[in-house]
């Protein structure tokens, strides 16, 4: 009698149990065929019952048109469990596959049935061969929703200064701590790899992050205000980032927390001069985060680098420069503070801000942003025509505001500036009747002029206007 080895029992049962796992495995591809052979014919009986003007004689068809009818179906419970059931069969085929075919999009668009489909303009047909196919970026940007939601006429004070996008705030022991992130992060901003340098501004948004006024000691450290100088400056700071959802927000909120800090240091811890402390710390009127980050510095031996009203006024009339590329919101929060920080000069401070305003009108290549340095004339004016505002810096010769005026009434600008430079030229008149003048229709200021300060040809600023100006001041006194 022969005996059975342990090798040949072990073959057997190993090839009982191939068999048993080619037999279940054969029987579960069968029911995944047939369940996705029936689904798509339920899908086609229920798209020419319900949705006939699919179907329609052209084979090409409107892909918003497509998507419309097939959201509206979305209300039979039968299509739409369908539609799902058919799209994740399509998804388990190639699951790792980043294109998706004209099909897919119907799929998604159906599942998102609250998505506004007016802003899909490809031409395909949504049950054909699709004959274009898209990245998954592109899907999830023709897929979504629009912002529907309206602005706010005004945001206060703590909405102003806060992130709309909160990220924890930075923590550093000591200064040097501090520059050393500050010339790694210079140095990353740097690179010419996209998402490099994405990341880079990322981390820069990261370390300016606040969550309450005069929170953040990185404000006032003289490299981290060079470096978001330096990115001002050179339009880098919104060009690379526009194309990232939510990093635009997040650099403007940076911006506006960032100048808001500097422009009421010293008004926010009663300090004068050349002071940097306050002669309390541990003072009750100061909130503890405020208390927290004078204690930093300090501990660090060295004092907080604040930047002049001239220089924070700069930056923003650097970063104005660009607003068309902005988001509403953002522009919003930006025009709001920049209003608040030019309604808060001090006396004389006119003579310098001015200046800054006038070069960037003549430097700035989109009109639209034009009309809102005139309203920042107006509000540094206001408060100070009666008291710091004499008759050299009106009529000077080279006098900033009458060139502002006069520039802006000249024919050629667009009424939108005419009237801001009216409404300047009423508020000088309250102390100085005779600016009223200004507005007057004149041939000299559309005829061949130069203008005073040599920034462009504009009319409305020459020599000769001013010595007609000059005349006509003496004629009404």
């Amino acid at each position: 009698m022969e005996t059975v080895s342990d090798t040949e029992l072990s073959n057997a049962f190993f090839i009982f149990i191939v068999l048993i796992f080619s037999t279940a495995t054969a029987a579960l591809v069968s029911r995944r065929i047939k369940h996705f052979i029936m689904t798509t014919f339920q899908v086609q009986r229920l798209s020419e019952t319900k949705c006939d003007h699919i179907n329609a004689p052209t084979k090409q068809h409107n892909m918003a048109e497509r998507l419309e009818a097939i959201l509206q179906l979305e209300q039979s419970d039968g299509f739409a469990s369908s539609m799902t059931t058919l799209g994740r069969s399509l998804q388990k085929t190639n699951p790792r596959s980043r294109v998706f075919s004209s099909l897919d999009l119907a799929l998604v668009s159906s599942d998102e049935s609250k998505k506004p489909t007016s802003h899909v303009k490809e031409n395909i047909d949504a049950f054909e061969t699709p004959k274009h196919r898209y990245l998954e970026s592109e899907l999830r940007r023709l897929c979504q929703p629009q912002n529907a939601t309206s602005l706010p006429d005004q945001l206060d004070l703590p909405r102003l200064l806060k992130f709309e996008n909160q990220l924890p705030p930075p923590q550093f022991d000591t200064t040097k701590v501090a520059r050393m992130v500050i010339e790694e992060l210079r140095i990353s901003l740097l690179d010419k790899e996209d998402t490099s340098r994405a990341l880079a501004f990322f981390q820069l948004a990261a370390i300016g992050s606040s969550q309450s006024v005069f929170d953040n000691p990185i404000y006032y450290h003289e490299t981290f205000c060079n470096l978001l100088e330096d990115q001002v400056e050179n339009h880098s700071l919104f060009k690379h980032s526009s194309s990232v959802d939510g990093l635009q927000m997040l650099l403007i909120d940076l911006l506006v927390c960032f100048t808001w800090c500097h422009w009421n240091y010293e008004d926010f811890f009663n300090l004068k001069g050349s002071e940097r402390f306050p002669s309390q710390i541990e003072n009750d009127n100061y909130p503890y985060p405020a208390q927290k980050m004078l204690e930093y510095f300090r501990r660090s031996a060295s004092e907080p680098f604040v930047m002049s009203h001239l220089s924070v006024f700069r930056l923003l009339c650097s970063v104005w420069l660009e607003s068309s590329f902005l988001l509403p919101l953002a522009s919003l929060k930006l025009s709001l503070v920049f209003r608040t920080c030019a309604q808060q000069t001090g006396c004389y401070e006119h003579r310098q801000l001015l200046p800054l305003i006038e070069q960037s009108i003549l430097a700035a290549e989109n009109p639209s942003v034009k009309p809102f340095f005139y309203d920042l004339v107006a509000e540094i004016i206001e408060p100070h025509v009666d008291c710091c505002i004499d008759t050299h810096d009106v009529f000077y010769p080279h006098s900033h505001l009458q060139g502002l005026i006069l520039q802006g009434m000249w024919i050629g600008q667009s009424s939108e500036i005419r009237a801001k430079a009216n409404h300047v030229a009423h508020i000088l008149g309250r102390a100085y009747p005779e600016v009223k003048l200004w507005t007057e229709p004149c041939e000299a200021r559309t005829s061949n002029t130069q203008h005073m300060h040599d920034y462009s040809n504009t009319p409305g600023s020459s020599d000769k206007v001013i010595y007609w100006m000059d005349e006509t001041r003496e004629k009404s006194l």
